[in-house]
């Protein structure tokens, strides 16, 4: 065996080592998809569209990010779900949390992006109780009901997520806090139901933790104007 031939094979062997660690085995891969095109098929009364199966080499795990064929925006994983203690060993989706997720977020995100930039977020995020699923997770899930039908039955573990992605101006706290002050207004007026409503600034270019500075309201109600914003500031 001649030496370039040895290097080909030394190079395909680290090509398909590198290819296992990061896409895993194309056997199941394919398996693994016709499992969840078949689970979505029983799951849901809509249509579902299934992307690209996702590996992770640290949980030797396949997931999938799916959403209903008439609107891409709502995103959900669809993933394995195991536990060896309790002998569990199934295919489970967070299909219902993106569709509430989504309700919100599809206005409150714009609006944060026109108080702030384009790169700053406003997002709600949805962990309901096993018993909210229970009662929703009808087999095939119709058109869940929207989020401003039953916030009520969704405040526990539900928070608002406000990053800004710079750090807070300390030398021009009046422009700040009348920036903050409108998106807490905006979600008064939504009435949003929530456990807390977090607004971050941070920098990923600066290292310097010290300069992130973060507000946590667990309730807006004391919130009466741009000056009691100042009350809530992490320490």
């Amino acid at each position: 065996m001649n030496h370039k031939l040895k290097l080909a094979i030394i190079c395909l062997f680290i090509a398909a080592l590198v290819y296992y660690i990061c896409e895993g085995s194309p056997w199941k891969r394919y398996e693994f998809k016709k499992t969840v095109l078949a689970y979505c098929e029983e799951r849901f009364s809509q249509k579902i569209e299934v992307d690209k199966v996702k590996y992770s080499f640290k949980d030797n795990s396949y997931w999938v990010i799916a959403h209903p064929i008439n609107n891409k925006e709502v995103k959900f994983k669809i993933f394995r779900f195991v536990d060896k203690l309790q002998n569990i060993d199934e295919l489970t989706d967070y299909y219902l949390q993106a569709s509430w997720e989504y309700d919100v977020n599809k206005e409150l995100d714009p609006f944060v992006k026109s108080i702030y930039s384009k790169g700053d977020k406003g997002r709600i995020s949805v962990d309901p109780t096993p018993e909210i699923l229970e009662k929703y997770e009808k087999i095939p899930i119709p058109e869940p009901p929207s989020y401003q039908e039953i916030k009520q039955e969704l405040k526990e573990n539900t928070k608002i997520h406000i990053v800004i992605n710079r750090l807070f101006e300390l030398d021009n706290t009046d422009e700040e806090y009348s920036r903050m002050y409108k998106i807490i207004q905006f979600i008064k007026e939504r009435e949003y139901i929530y456990d807390n409503v977090s607004i971050s600034f941070y920098s990923k270019s600066n290292d310097d933790y010290k300069k992130w500075i973060s507000f946590t309201f667990n309730s807006l109600d004391n919130v009466k104007n741009k000056e009691d914003i100042a009350l809530f500031m992490d320490k």
